[in-house]
């Protein structure tokens, strides 16, 4: 993983929005992911991610926000999550 420089971030735009799905959906440039679950329930949603050498992995979502330093070259989403919002940081 390579040092964020600045260590924060200045931009957040939207890469899913509780709306429909999404299948290798090419992620603008970022630094890292702004991961939210709405969820009351201890569900996890998972989603999946396409990394930047291309191998592939599956990341669950559970209730509340977190972020995710990582940058990733695409992402899947395969049924439609009215709890999920993912955007990413620049």
């Amino acid at each position: 993983m390579r040092t964020s420089n600045p260590p924060s971030y200045d931009k957040i735009f939207t890469i899913y929005n509780a709306t429909g799905t999404l299948t290798d959906y090419v992620v603008p440039p970022h630094r890292g992911l702004l991961l939210s679950n709405t969820s009351t329930t201890a569900t996890n949603v998972q989603f999946t991610v396409t990394n930047m050498d291309g191998t592939t992995a599956t990341l669950p979502i559970s209730p509340g926000s977190m972020v995710l330093p990582l940058q990733i070259q695409k992402i899947t989403v395969g049924t439609s999550q009215t709890t999920i919002r993912i955007y990413g940081l620049l």
